[in-house]
């Protein structure tokens, strides 16, 4: 499967379940992309792909954080649960 990022084409072993997620990230990248350029003149491409990069590791990294506290708010909540039970 090829993608194509900033007009550059990426050749990628995939599976075939694996295309339309990729093909949805292929979309975000570039929109995301888009929206630099129009709010931000006089930048390469790279620079734009640079941005695109933090702003999609930020919200990954916050969803970790997210799901760790999830985590933990279940485990609390399980062992309280749990004392219930054996009171």
């Amino acid at each position: 499967m090829n993608v194509n990022i900033a007009g550059r084409l990426y050749p990628l072993k995939i599976r075939k379940e694996e295309e339309n997620i990729i093909r949805d990230a292929e979309k975000l990248v570039s929109q995301k992309i888009q929206e630099y350029r129009s709010s931000y003149d006089g930048k390469d491409t790279q620079d734009y792909l640079a941005m695109v990069l933090i702003n999609l590791a930020v919200q990954w990294v916050s969803k970790g954080e997210e799901d760790s506290k999830g985590v933990e708010s279940l485990a609390q909540k399980l062992g309280e649960l749990e004392s219930v039970f054996t009171s």
